[in-house]
C-alpha cells in the first residue's frame, strides 16, 4: 500500500498480509501469509459454494477482501486504486478475468506486466530508450526489455526465458562439484535423490548465503547417501554460482533483439544498458556479480513489492492525476514529492 498524504508525498511502500496486518516495505512474506495465488483462482472452473456457483474472478475478490478490508481499518482510510501486478504473459481473458474482481473492491483499478512495473520506477522515461528487467527464481531466468512510450507508459517489447536457468541449475552443479571432489560416483542416482541433494544446497545457501549477501567460509550440508554430510567451501560455491550465472546471463543477452535494443540505447542517452535485477535467486550476491560481468552494470531492486507498487502507480498515474505532476522515481525509506493531494488517500 501506498499513501498520498497532505504534505504530496508518496510515503514507502507496506506491505499487508492476509489478515491486514500492515508489515515493513522489506518483508518478504511467506506461503502462509499471502492470499491464494490469483492465478490459480482465476484457472478454476466455477466452483459451488453453499449452492450458488463462484466465477474464479468472484473467489479473487472473496480472498483480497479481508486484507483490504482490515488494511483500511489500520490506516483509516479506504483505498482509493488498487492497481494488480500481473506475470506478462497472462493472456487476455485472464487478465480481464483479474481485473473484473478487483474492479469491485476499489473505485479505480488498473493492471500491469510485473516488468513494466519495475521498469517504471527505474528512470525518468526521458533519460533511457529501454529499461532492460531480468527475473531470476528457482526454476527460470527471464530477460525483458521494456519500452516506453511518448507519455512515459511502459511496454514490454520482448521477452526471453532460460527454463532451466534458475537457482536449482545452480544447486545442482554444486552437488556435482562436491561429489567429484569426494570421488564419490552419483551416476546411479535417480531424480528423486538428485531434488533432494539439490534441495540440501538451496536451504544452506538461502540461510547462510542469499539472506546475509555474502558467503561463509564454510558450509555444512548433509546430503543424502551416499554423499552424506560434507563441509563445502564458502568461496568454492561463489565461484560456482558466479560462472554458471554468467553462462547463463550470457546466453540470455545474446539473442539478436536484445542486443539490437542495447545497441539503440548506447547511441541514445546512455552508454551502458540500465537493468534492473529481481526475482528471490537475484538477491544472490553470485547472480548480480554474474549479471554486471556480463551486461556491464545492473542494478539490484532492493525492495521489488515497493518498488513494483511505485512503478504501478507511475504508469497508471495519468488515469488519476496529471501525467505533468507525476513522481519520477521512488526513493526507498524515504517520501517522494508526488502529485498535490487534497486529502489523505492511499
Amino acid at each position: 500500500m501506498l499513501t498520498v498524504d497532505g504534505r504530496s508525498t508518496y510515503s514507502p511502500a507496506t506491505c499487508v498480509d492476509i489478515e491486514g496486518v500492515p508489515h515493513p516495505s522489506t518483508w518478504s512474506g511467506s506461503a502462509v501469509d499471502h492470499t491464494p495465488r490469483p492465478d490459480l483462482l482465476l484457472d478454476l472452473p466455477p466452483q459451488i459454494i453453499g449452492d450458488v456457483p463462484l466465477s474464479g474472478a468472484t473467489l479473487v475478490g472473496v480472498a483480497i477482501g479481508p486484507a483490504l478490508a482490515a488494511a483500511a481499518d489500520h490506516f483509516g482510510t479506504e483505498p482509493t486504486v488498487l492497481i494488480g501486478v500481473h506475470p506478462h504473459w497472462w493472456p487476455a481473458g485472464k487478465i480481464a478475468d483479474y481485473e473484473r474482481a478487483l474492479a469491485r473492491l476499489t473505485p479505480h483499478t488498473a493492471l500491469i506486466p510485473w516488468p513494466e512495473a519495475i521498469a517504471a520506477q527505474t528512470v525518468p522515461p526521458a533519460t533511457a530508450s529501454h529499461v532492460t528487467v531480468m527475473d531470476f527464481g528457482a526454476s527460470t531466468a527471464t530477460i525483458t526489455v521494456v519500452s516506453f512510450s511518448r507519455r512515459g507508459v511502459p511496454r514490454v517489447r520482448f521477452t526471453h526465458t532460460d527454463r532451466a536457468g534458475g537457482s536449482r541449475g545452480v544447486d545442482r552443479v554444486i552437488v556435482a562439484d562436491a561429489a567429484a571432489e569426494a570421488g564419490i560416483d552419483l551416476s546411479g542416482q535417480d531424480q528423486h535423490w538428485w531434488e533432494e541433494a539439490a534441495s540440501q544446497v538451496a536451504a544452506s545457501r538461502r540461510r547462510l548465503c542469499t539472506e546475509t549477501g555474502s558467503w561463509p567460509a564454510a558450509i555444512d550440508i548433509e546430503f543424502p547417501a551416499p554423499l552424506g554430510a560434507r563441509q563445502l567451501r564458502g568461496p568454492r560455491l561463489r565461484q560456482l554460482t558466479t560462472t554458471h550465472m554468467q553462462k547463463v546471463v550470457a546466453g540470455l543477452i545474446a539473442h539478436e533483439d536484445v542486443q539490437s535494443a542495447w545497441s539503440d540505447d548506447r547511441t541514445s542517452t546512455t552508454t551502458q544498458p540500465l537493468v534492473e535485477v529481481t526475482g528471490g535467486f537475484g538477491q544472490d550476491p553470485s547472480v548480480l556479480s554474474a549479471v554486471k560481468a556480463e551486461a556491464g552494470r545492473a542494478d539490484l531492486v532492493p525492495e521489488p513489492a515497493s518498488a513494483a507498487a511505485f512503478g504501478a502507480v507511475l504508469a497508471h498515474a495519468p488515469a488519476w492525476v496529471p501525467a505533468d505532476q507525476k513522481p519520477s522515481r521512488f526513493r526507498f525509506g524515504r517520501s517522494r514529492s508526488a502529485v498535490p493531494a487534497q486529502r489523505a488517500r492511499s
